[in-house]
């Protein structure tokens, strides 16, 4: 069966498509593979695949995770888009700057991960992310032309994968990472829309049949499903030790509050709380 891809060429922004080839060409040169995650990632989706824009937050960062084999292959990449002279470094290791004022944020994952999928930026290993479950996204990962003549494709974390990322990175960093949280609020009340509207009629169509059915409660546990189909068993133990926390009424549901205080769920902890249980129930389901 031929690769499905989805054509945004033509609707995709001039810089994020400039900064993109730039990059792609040095993954071909270093012989390596590159993911375009966070709200980049968000955009191409839900704004130019599946034309929503509300609720979609405006950003500038654009972040993309590289599979490397080590701390030399990090580098390495570094070292080829600097000589483009169309980025600068930055005091943080993993950000360079497309002309000067773009902010590009560049996550290894791979051969540098330890046990835990834990990365430790050198030197002194002075600063420490989780990067659990980004083989799995670059595996499953959405392929999208951004550009014709030459054709650009890259691979895009898909929504599930998406929330997984910002799942861990708003636990690691709490309260710190409100934006994680309203990304996480967008993706659940967008999750059915596009293609994965038609898993309520196919692999999922025990939830349309229930008594109970709700909308937005189904794209949560479709979600949820989606999460343990395209993920491994360390990484479905790490998040399921998260839901287990957010869903525990001592914790004071963290998780749900954040959500409520992004501008999709309007102070309705209650919803809240009964979407985060459909995620997690989901993800039990399989």
């Amino acid at each position: 069966m031929p690769e499905k891809l989805s054509n945004i060429s033509k609707k995709f922004d001039e810089v994020r498509k400039e900064v993109l080839t730039l990059i792609n060409s040095a993954t071909i040169k270093c012989s390596c593979e590159f993911l375009v995650v966070g709200a980049t990632a968000r955009d191409i989706i839900l704004k130019y695949c599946y034309e929503i824009t509300a609720d979609l937050r405006a950003t500038i960062d654009l972040d993309v995770a590289i599979n490397v084999p080590d701390w030399e292959g990090f580098q390495k990449i570094k070292d080829v888009l600097i000589e483009t002279g169309r980025f600068n470094k930055d005091r943080l290791e993993h950000r360079i700057y497309y002309e000067g004022s773009s902010p590009v944020d560049i996550i290894p994952f791979g051969g540098i991960e330890n046990t835990e999928g834990k990365i430790f930026f050198p030197p002194e290993n002075r600063f420490e992310m989780t990067t659990l479950g980004f083989k799995e996204a670059l595996t499953n990962a959405r392929r999208v032309i951004i550009a014709e003549e030459p054709q650009i494709i890259v691979n895009v974390a898909s929504l599930e994968h998406l929330f997984i990322m910002k799942l861990i990175a708003w636990d690691e960093k709490y309260p710190e990472r409100s934006k994680d949280a309203s990304d996480m609020a967008i993706i659940l009340k967008y999750y059915l829309e596009g293609e994965n509207q038609q898993k309520l009629y196919d692999d999922d169509s025990d939830i349309l049949e229930a008594n109970d059915f709700d909308f937005e409660t189904a794209a949560a546990r479709i979600l949820g499903r989606d999460i343990s189909r395209f993920s491994t068993q360390k990484t479905l133990k790490y998040i399921g030790e998260i839901f287990e926390r957010e869903t525990n009424p001592e914790k004071e549901y963290r998780l749900a509050r954040a959500l409520i205080n992004s501008t999709v769920y309007d102070d309705e902890l209650e919803k809240a709380i009964l979407l985060i249980d459909n995620i997690r129930q989901g993800i039990q389901d399989l």
